[in-house]
């Protein structure tokens, strides 16, 4: 779920691999858990309406 709210929030289309999310989690340090739980809520969102 991490990966994939990471994806949708920055929009790529392929999931970075648990050692790349780590890496890139390094500057979300010490607020790493707080980014987890965004990623996890932009699941819960909408997708973007195609005008």
């Amino acid at each position: 779920g991490v990966r994939k709210g990471f994806a949708k929030t920055f929009g790529r289309r392929k999931l970075p691999t648990p050692k790349q999310l780590m890496k890139l989690g390094e500057k979300w340090r010490p607020h790493r858990s707080v980014a987890a739980w965004y990623f996890w809520r932009a699941l819960d969102q909408p997708e973007k309406l195609q005008s």
